[in-house]
C-alpha cells in the first residue's frame, strides 16, 4: 500500500488541488483531511513522513521528467552573471527604438488576418 502525506492549504472556496503520483493513480483513492491547529503548522515531519514526501516528490519529478540536479556554486555563480548579461544587451540593443506611436504599432500588429481555409 502506498501513501503520501501532505500538507495544504484550501483555497477561497474550499478545494484542495493535490497531484498524485501516477503509482496512485489505478482507481478509486481515498483522502483523508485533518485539520492542524495554528501552532501545529511548524511542527517538523516525522523521519517516516519526510521519507514518504522525499520519495512522492522523486516519483513526481521522475513521472515529470525532471531530474535533481545541483549544481556547483561556481555553475551557479557563472550562470547568474551570464544571466545579467544577456539581459543588459538586450536592454542595449532597444529592439523598439523605431517605433515612435506604440499605439499605432500595436494597433497595426493586432490587425486580422486572413485564416487559412476559412472563407
Amino acid at each position: 500500500m502506498s501513501t503520501v502525506t501532505v500538507i495544504l492549504e484550501p483555497d477561497a472556496d474550499g478545494t484542495l488541488h493535490l497531484s498524485l503520483p501516477k503509482s496512485l493513480c489505478r482507481g478509486k483513492v481515498r483522502v483523508v483531511a485533518t485539520p492542524l491547529e495554528d501552532e501545529q503548522d511548524n511542527v517538523p515531519l516525522s523521519s517516516f513522513e519526510d521519507a514518504a514526501l522525499s520519495s512522492a516528490m522523486e516519483q513526481l519529478r521522475a513521472s515529470a521528467g525532471l531530474r535533481r540536479r545541483e549544481l556547483p556554486p561556481v555553475e551557479q555563480e557563472r550562470r547568474r552573471l551570464a544571466a545579467i548579461e544577456a539581459l543588459r544587451q538586450l536592454r542595449e540593443s532597444n529592439p523598439y527604438r523605431d517605433i515612435s506611436d506604440p499605439v499605432a504599432w500595436q494597433r497595426e500588429i493586432r490587425q486580422d488576418r486572413r485564416l487559412p481555409f476559412r472563407d
